[in-house]
C-alpha cells in the first residue's frame, strides 16, 4: 500500500504457486506477505512475530520476492535476493551491478524466475558474506555519522557557552 506501488498488482497465484513448488524442492520455503494466501499456499505463510523476520531472513539461502526493501535487506545480511517486480529502485542497484547480492527481474515470467533462482543457488555459500563485507566496509555508518555529527555541535556549543 506505499505509494510506488499504487497501479501495482503482485504475482499471479499460479506463478507464485510454480515459484514457491521449485524453490521447496531445494528446502524449507516461507512467505511473508502483507494480504492473505491463497488456500494453496498457506502452509507456507511465515506466522512468527514481524519483528523477527530479520532474523530468519538472515538464515536464509535465499530470499526471493517483490520488494525491493526486502531484497535490499537481505544483501546488507549476507543473503542472495532475487527481486521481481516490473518497477525498481536505484537503491538495489548498487547492490546487483558491484557487490552481487540482488538480482533484479522485471519480467514475470517462471522460466527467468527459475533460471534466476537456480544460479544463485548454485553460487557457493561462502561468497556470499565476502560479498556483504565488502558492501558494508563501503558503506558508511549512517546513525553513526548523524551521531558524531550532533556531539561535535553540542561540544561546539558547550565551548562557546552557547546553550541555544
Amino acid at each position: 500500500k506505499a505509494n510506488h506501488d499504487i497501479g501495482m498488482r503482485g504475482w499471479s497465484t499460479p506463478l507464485l504457486e510454480k515459484v514457491v513448488r521449485h524453490l521447496a524442492r531445494r528446502g524449507n520455503v516461507l512467505i511473508s506477505s502483507e494480504g492473505d494466501l491463497p488456500p494453496t499456499l498457506r502452509n507456507w505463510a511465515y506466522v512468527g512475530d514481524p519483528l523477527q523476520i530479520h532474523h530468519v531472513m538472515a538464515h536464509c539461502r535465499l530470499v526471493v520476492g517483490e520488494s525491493a526493501t526486502m531484497a535490499s535487506e537481505a544483501a546488507v545480511l549476507g543473503v542472495p535476493a532475487l527481486f521481481v517486480a516490473r518497477t525498481w529502485r536505484g537503491y538495489t542497484d548498487e547492490q546487483e551491478h558491484r557487490y552481487g547480492l540482488v538480482r533484479t527481474l522485471r519480467e514475470l515470467g517462471l522460466d527467468g524466475i527459475i533460471e534466476a533462482i537456480d544460479e544463485l543457488l548454485a553460487i557457493d555459500r561462502a561468497e556470499w558474506p565476502v560479498r556483504r563485507d565488502a558492501l558494508l566496509n563501503d558503506t558508511i555508518d549512517v546513525a553513526g555519522y548523524v551521531a558524531s555529527l550532533l556531539e561535535a555541535v553540542g561540544e561546539s556549543r558547550k565551548r562557546d557557552g552557547n546553550y541555544e
